[in-house]
C-alpha cells in the first residue's frame, strides 16, 4: 500500500513558487507526497498542480477526478485526462493513464480521507490555486 500525504504550502512575495515556468505569489497550493516523495519530483506530474476540489469530490466514491491540471487550470493544456478511483474494502485505488501506460497507486481509504480534510480545514491565508478550472474537453 503506497503512503498518501497532502499540505497546503504557502507562496509568497519573497519566497514564490515556480511551477512550469509560471511563478506563484501570493497564493497556497497542495503539496501531494506518494510514499513520502513530493509528486513534483515524479517526472509525470512536475508540471502538474493538485486540484483540491476534485480530490474531495472523489470521497463521494468511484469515478473520473480531474485531481492533476495544468499551472493554468486547464486540463487539455497539460494533457490531463483524470484519475481513475475505485474504493474497495479499506482502499482507494487510483489509475492514471500517461502516455500510453498505466500508474496505479492503493491508499489506505481513512488516511485518504483524513488528509483531504486536513488541507480542507487548514488556514488559507491566500486563495488556493488554481483558482480556474477547466475540465477536459471531451468531458462536457
Amino acid at each position: 500500500m503506497n503512503n498518501f500525504d497532502l499540505n497546503l504550502i504557502n507562496a509568497t512575495d519573497i519566497n514564490p513558487i515556480v511551477i512550469d515556468n509560471y511563478e506563484f505569489k501570493n497564493a497556497s497550493l497542495i503539496k501531494l507526497s506518494i510514499d513520502d516523495k513530493p509528486t513534483w519530483q515524479f517526472p509525470e506530474f512536475d508540471e502538474a498542480i493538485i486540484v483540491l476540489s476534485e480530490l474531495v469530490r472523489s470521497l463521494n466514491g468511484d469515478g473520473t477526478y480531474l485531481i492533476f491540471t495544468s499551472v493554468t487550470g486547464i486540463a487539455d493544456e497539460g494533457g490531463w485526462e483524470g484519475v481513475n478511483i475505485a474504493f474497495k474494502n479499506n482502499s482507494v485505488l487510483w489509475t492514471i493513464e500517461i502516455d500510453g501506460s498505466n500508474l496505479v497507486y492503493e491508499f489506505d481509504a481513512i488516511q485518504y480521507r483524513s488528509e483531504i480534510m486536513k488541507v480542507v480545514e487548514a488556514k488559507k491565508d491566500y486563495p488556493l490555486e488554481p483558482t480556474s478550472l477547466y475540465l477536459p474537453e471531451h468531458w462536457s
